[in-house]
């Protein structure tokens, strides 16, 4: 399973590039459920959030998943962004992992 962490999603994605990945990304038949929002017990201002996907039918098959916390004092109380994230990428069919990358990285080329 490969990694990427946020130098390699600099030093790899420029922006033609990514928009040639979303239009592909986007041709496909994608199941996208509602993002699941959870409120964390010790904190209610403080969130998990799951946001499951899949394509198919298809040529090849993928399942995926970004999973974000949202801490929106993180910033005023320990000096970091408030939002963290991860997105995990598997097979389709057989379930095998194929990456995991930071999501929050990703996700800052959307803005």
């Amino acid at each position: 399973m490969q990694h990427f962490d946020a130098d390699h999603i600099d030093r790899a994605m420029t922006f033609p590039l990514l928009v040639d990945v979303l239009d592909r990304a986007f041709a496909a038949q994608w199941t996208t459920p509602d993002r699941v929002h959870l409120t964390m017990s010790q904190d209610p201002e403080k969130y998990l959030l799951l946001m499951p996907s899949w394509t198919g039918p298809g040529e090849r098959s993928y399942t995926g998943i970004k999973v974000a916390t949202v801490h929106p004092q993180n910033s005023t109380l320990h000096g970091i962004t408030s939002i963290h994230a991860l997105y995990y990428l598997m097979d389709g069919e057989t379930g095998v992992p194929f990456v995991w990358e930071y999501g929050e990285k990703a996700a800052s080329w959307a803005k």
